[in-house]
């Protein structure tokens, strides 16, 4: 039985057992390489058992799966808790708890949220074309011959990070695709083979079915350090054209490549959840492949928590510390231990500094916590590649705008350490 499949009955089975017992066993992960916690709060209660049957290809491909059951608020209301999960959007698990005032209500926001991110994946995806659509992949073959008119939502994401690239010293581009496809096809090469959405081959997309390992020397290599230079040449963000009246996108490279793998699937998140705050969902939680974004406060009085997990292990029962949430932020991790590969016996994760055009190695885990998913999912990747001096720049850059960030460090040694501003609200256990 493959990665995803086993994955799949893992989710299945959690919530199994949390619509039987309203609450869910484990505390959420915000990494983005971790699988997503079908979870809403710490909870280390006792598990049932269940008889869980495996999920089909085609199950995993079609409507969304969701249980749930009446629950009592904290005022002693019956509210409805339902759990959904889907697996056909960037490459990665989403799985949701929303609280609504029935379950007609519950399903509507569950069919809303699968068919937002369906249709977001679809305009992020640098790997596909559809009909009638335009996607990244698009762009990439067209817009180097002159402006191709783009949907809103595939503008504002562009329009986006190219606003916060200075910000950020630069250490997350969206025009690095020609480098980064060069390193995806070498983890393709060395056998690890990555999904097919817009999330993949990203300078560091977030992934939730553990992609890793070392193939024969024959076929682990590196990328040839020339072609990287040469690939590099054509990844000048100043050369991509947005028109804003217009709404196209041009290179003034022919050779560029747009790559949203780093800002993507978070911003999708924030899309999706500013959808269903607009249709009155209030209380919840909702993880895009770890990428976690909270509705309100829990309606039964407890804290939201998500866990930081321990690269070392991977093991999501044993979280280094867990944040305590505030209504309606988020949380995105960015690490090196869901997705590499090994060359001479060295480890090379999938993030890549635009400035070496290799990978990240100062971290293994960052995570941040901000109001925004697309944002917290933007400096995730952007604090994990910045050494200290540089992270107090990006800091203060964003200090100055007025926005507030947290960043939660995990150093080689599991020790963890964060922005003084989290301090009240991290809960460290090493």
């Amino acid at each position: 039985m493959n990665k995803k499949r086993r994955f799949a009955l893992l989710i299945a089975g959690l919530m199994a057992l949390s619509a039987c017992r309203g609450n869910v066993p484990a505390l959420p992960s915000s990494s983005g390489e971790a699988p997503a916690q079908a979870a809403t709060q710490e909870s280390r209660g006792s598990q049932e058992t269940s008889s869980i049957r495996e999920i089909t290809p085609e199950e995993m491909a079609a409507k969304p799966l969701s249980q749930g059951e009446y629950v009592e608020d904290a005022e002693g209301k019956k509210i409805y808790q339902g759990q959904g999960t889907f697996f056909d959007t960037f490459d990665t698990v989403v799985t949701l708890t929303y609280f609504a005032p029935d379950e007609e209500t519950f399903q509507k926001y569950l069919t809303y949220t699968h068919d937002e991110f369906l249709r977001l994946h679809k305009l992020y995806d640098n790997y596909h074309e559809y009909e009638g659509l335009t996607s990244v992949m698009t762009v990439n073959r067209l817009a180097g011959k002159g402006p191709v008119e783009v949907d809103p939502d595939l503008f504002d994401v562009l329009a986006f990070s190219l606003d916060h690239y200075e910000a950020s010293l630069g250490k997350v581009n969206i025009a690095l695709g020609p480098v980064l496809s060069l390193w995806h096809e070498a983890r393709e090469a060395a056998g690890v083979h990555e999904g097919t959405g817009s999330a993949s081959g990203g300078q560091d997309q977030s992934e939730t079915i553990e992609s890793h390992g070392s193939a024969s020397d024959k076929e682990a290599r590196l990328p040839d350090l020339a072609a990287l230079e040469e690939a590099h040449r054509h990844t000048d963000p100043s050369k991509l054209r947005l028109d804003k009246k217009a709404r196209t996108v041009a290179f003034d490279d022919p050779k560029m490549a747009l790559d949203l793998g780093a800002v993507a699937k978070g911003y999708a998140t924030e899309k999706v959840a500013k959808g269903l705050e607009a249709m009155g969902l209030k209380n919840g939680l909702l993880s895009a492949g770890g990428n976690v974004r909270l509705f309100g406060n829990h309606p039964q009085g407890r804290p939201w928590k998500v866990g930081v997990e321990d690269p070392k292990t991977n093991d999501r029962d044993q979280a280094l510390a867990a944040m305590k949430m505030e209504a309606g932020s988020s949380m995105v991790t960015s690490g090196d231990y869901q997705r590499f590969f090994i060359v001479d016996g060295k480890r090379y994760n999938h993030i890549i500094d635009p400035k070496t055009l290799y990978p990240g190695t100062l971290y293994p885990s960052v995570s941040v916590v901000t109001g925004d998913s697309g944002l917290a999912d933007f400096l995730s990747t952007t604090f994990f590649l910045c050494n200290r001096e540089e992270a107090t720049q990006v800091l203060e850059n964003y200090k100055k705008e007025g926005i507030d960030l947290g960043v939660i460090w995990v150093d080689f040694n599991n020790r963890v350490t964060s922005t003084d501003n989290l301090s009240g609200a991290l809960e460290v256990r090493n």
